[in-house]
C-alpha cells in the first residue's frame, strides 16, 4: 500500500511538471507572436538599395520619392513570424522634416512668455512607428509659447455686453471679421450668441497666434 502511494504521488508530481511545461510553452509562443515586419522601426537596420543606412544624412534621392530598404530586425530583438530581413519602402524625407506629431520633443521652461517670436532648441525623437532616412533623435528651433496680455475674461465680457458691435473680434485682433459683425449688427444677433458659446469655451484667440491668459 505504501508502495501504491509513492507511485500516485509520483504520478501526480509528474502531471502538475508537465502542465507547467505546457503553460510555459504556450506563453513563450505568445510572447513571440509578434511579426518581424511590424517591429518598431527603431528596432531595426536598414539600408538603402545603394548600400547607405536609412539613419545617414548622405542619401541621393529627391524629396518624396519613393525609397526601397533593406531592413534586418536587431539580433537583440525577438520576432517569429515571416524573415528577419525584409524589403520595405519609405519616402524620402528626412526625420527632421515629418511634423510634430510625429515626433516627440521637449519642451523649455526658460521661454519668456512676454517676448514675441522667441525660439528655443528642443530635442526630438521620431516616433517607433515611423520610417523616414537621417538621424531619428536630432534638435530643432521650436517657437516659444507667448503672449500679447490678451485676456480670456476681457474677451468673454466684450462678447457677451458688446458683441453685437464686433468689440471682442476687435480686441483679439480679427479686424475684418469685426468690421463684419458691427456692419450687420452682430448677425441680427446669431453672430453674437455663437461668438459668446466659443470665447467661453475658449475657441476664439488672439489673431496674432499668442497664449490667450486664462485669467
Amino acid at each position: 500500500t505504501h508502495s501504491w502511494d509513492c507511485v500516485r504521488m509520483c504520478q501526480t508530481i509528474l502531471g502538475a511538471l508537465l502542465c507547467v511545461c505546457g503553460v510555459a510553452s504556450v506563453l513563450a509562443i505568445d510572447d513571440c507572436a509578434t511579426a518581424c515586419a511590424s517591429v518598431d522601426v527603431g528596432l531595426l537596420v536598414c539600408f538603402t538599395a545603394d548600400g547607405v543606412e536609412s539613419n545617414s544624412t548622405a542619401h541621393d534621392c529627391d524629396f518624396g520619392q519613393v525609397v526601397s530598404l533593406n531592413c534586418s530586425v536587431m539580433d537583440s530583438v525577438p520576432c517569429c513570424e515571416g524573415d528577419r530581413n525584409f524589403t520595405t519602402s519609405t519616402r524620402c524625407t528626412y526625420c527632421y522634416q515629418l511634423g510634430l506629431s510625429d515626433m516627440n520633443c521637449t519642451t523649455s521652461t526658460s521661454c519668456d512668455a512676454y517676448e514675441a517670436r522667441s525660439t528655443f532648441v528642443s530635442t526630438c525623437t521620431t516616433s517607433s512607428s515611423v520610417q523616414c532616412l537621417g538621424p531619428r533623435t536630432f534638435q530643432m528651433k521650436r517657437q516659444c509659447k507667448w503672449t500679447s496680455g490678451v485676456r480670456w475674461s476681457t474677451s468673454f465680457m466684450l462678447s457677451l455686453t458688446l458683441g453685437g458691435v464686433g468689440a471682442d473680434r476687435f480686441y483679439l485682433g480679427h479686424i475684418a471679421t469685426g468690421v463684419a459683425k458691427l456692419l450687420t449688427f452682430g448677425g441680427l444677433g446669431v453672430w453674437t450668441v455663437v461668438d459668446v458659446v466659443l470665447t467661453a469655451v475658449g475657441f476664439l484667440h488672439p489673431s496674432d497666434g499668442s497664449l490667450l491668459l486664462n485669467v
